[in-house]
């Protein structure tokens, strides 16, 4: 999201600061499935969204931003979109995994030419092993990174 609408990046062609104000509103506007523990905060806080907030943002709301996005970053948000879409299923087969991985393949393949070398950092390239994480472990569903983030927070109290 820093690339879409970050200042520095508003020249770029995969920009789409100038519609923040009407993304926001579109995303006030959404009715969010009632399984929906809690609606991302406001767009204008990209910068600070958490995890889940982005995730959210990313499985259900992406469609609004077909509005916005030219067609080839829209496409390219679809790649990661549908695999994660793959990811949350409470079963995921074989067949699917494939899909998923395949899905990932394209996402980072294209990001390189969309975005530039650049931007592709350590976090854009670990996507590429999220079937992976599936295949091991089982739906997204089944586990979190909250325990962890606590012990963080714990540690990080305890060293100040």
């Amino acid at each position: 999201m820093k690339l879409w609408f970050h200042q520095k990046y508003r020249t770029q062609k995969w920009s789409i600061r100038k519609y923040m104000d009407d993304i926001e509103i579109d995303l006030q506007r959404f009715r969010f499935p009632s399984t929906t523990t809690r609606a991302p905060r406001t767009i204008m806080k990209y910068y600070r969204l958490k995890a889940n907030e982005s995730r959210v943002l990313l499985l259900i709301t992406y469609p609004i931003f077909k509005k916005y996005l030219k067609p080839i970053y829209y496409k390219h948000l679809q790649f990661l979109s549908f695999a994660l879409h793959i990811g949350e299923s409470r079963e995921v087969t074989p067949p699917k995994l494939s899909e998923m991985k395949i899905l990932l393949d394209k996402f980072i393949y294209t990001f390189h030419f969309l975005y530039g070398k650049r931007h592709a950092v350590n976090t854009v390239h670990s996507v590429v092993h999220f079937h992976q994480t599936v295949t091991d472990y089982g739906p997204l569903t089944n586990y979190s990174t909250f325990n962890f983030e606590s012990l963080i927070g714990n540690l990080k109290i305890f060293t100040s």
